[in-house]
């Protein structure tokens, strides 16, 4: 189903919220007011989820033009941005020279979903909830899709040089590349120079550490990246609310030697915890943390 949802909305901007949404791409009016009302959850703006049947996207993507277009515009597609992590990165694609011309994500509002066909790329930031979407959006408007993370050092430079690369294989001027790609470098040897002298009185501590990630979807694997950049070591993680592929980028940042765990329930997380004396839990807020061990929930990291 597709839902709309107004969290913490006063009735002026629900009733405008109502207005905004075009009423065609929801049969059902009824039933789209009664999602409307059900569904609030604590996100500042309209949040859009799109659990994606590619007949209701259809009906809401392509409903209106954006005022202009560039040659360097993108959507970032399907984090929840719960603790605000989007809002860290949208400085850094403007200084690179990318519009992010719709967010599809927990804080999106109605009407930059219905323009997001006028995008030139779609960066993926959640597989097990929008690769759907992306592939839909591919085949209807011929929008090519990259799957990234915003997670650690690495994980940023890459999927920055990774959306520079892709809209300059699209773009195919010689010029206009240049202009993306130079920029997108430098931005990224300043940020680490930057960021190094900001970790620097933390390294030592922080190294050699060993951590059980406890997590699920694009950070069971993100966050394996992100604690290596600071010398940290993950010896296992959950593979929950992953996909394949996900699953498959779990193993291969673990290493020969690292354990991937299906089962997450305390009892089992203590059990690993007992084997390989591990430092550190990280977990998210929906897991159930073992009242014995030191952890740290990344949503307070996070923030």
């Amino acid at each position: 189903m597709c839902s709309v949802v107004f969290p913490s909305c006063s009735e002026d901007e629900f009733a405008w919220g109502i207005q905004d949404a075009s009423y065609d791409a929801f049969p059902n009016r009824s039933q789209c007011q009664s999602q409307f009302m059900s569904d609030r959850v604590s996100f500042p703006l309209l949040a859009i989820v799109v659990n994606t049947h590619p007949d209701e996207l259809n009906a809401v993507i392509g409903t209106a033009e954006p005022e202009f277009i560039t040659p360097f515009d993108i959507n970032i597609v399907g984090d929840y941005n719960v603790a605000g992590e989007t809002w860290n990165i949208l400085p850094l694609l403007k200084k690179m020279g990318i519009r992010v011309l719709s967010k599809i994500t927990g804080d999106a509002r109605y009407q930059e979903v219905c323009y997001a066909h006028r995008a030139k790329l779609n960066v993926v930031l959640c597989s097990n909830v929008a690769i759907q979407m992306a592939q839909t959006m591919e085949e209807g408007y011929a929008i090519p899709y990259i799957e990234e993370s915003f997670y650690g050092a690495t994980n940023l430079n890459n999927c920055l040089q990774n959306v520079a690369a892709k809209l300059s294989i699209s773009l195919g001027d010689s010029v206009v590349v240049h202009e993306l790609q130079e920029p997108t470098e430098r931005l990224i040897a300043q940020e680490n120079a930057d960021l190094y002298i900001a970790l620097a009185p933390y390294l030592a501590d922080l190294k050699g550490k060993r951590i059980l990630l406890s997590t699920g979807g694009v950070k069971s694997w993100s966050l394996i990246l992100a604690a290596q950049d600071l010398g940290m070591e993950v010896i296992a993680a959950t593979d929950g609310k992953t996909t394949e592929e996900e699953k498959a980028k779990i193993k291969q940042y673990l290493g020969e030697d690292g354990m991937v765990l299906s089962d997450t329930t305390p009892q089992a997380l203590l059990k690993v915890l007992n084997q390989t004396k591990a430092d550190v839990l990280i977990a998210g807020p929906g897991n159930k943390y073992p009242s014995s061990v030191t952890f740290r929930d990344k949503q307070v990291v996070n923030n």
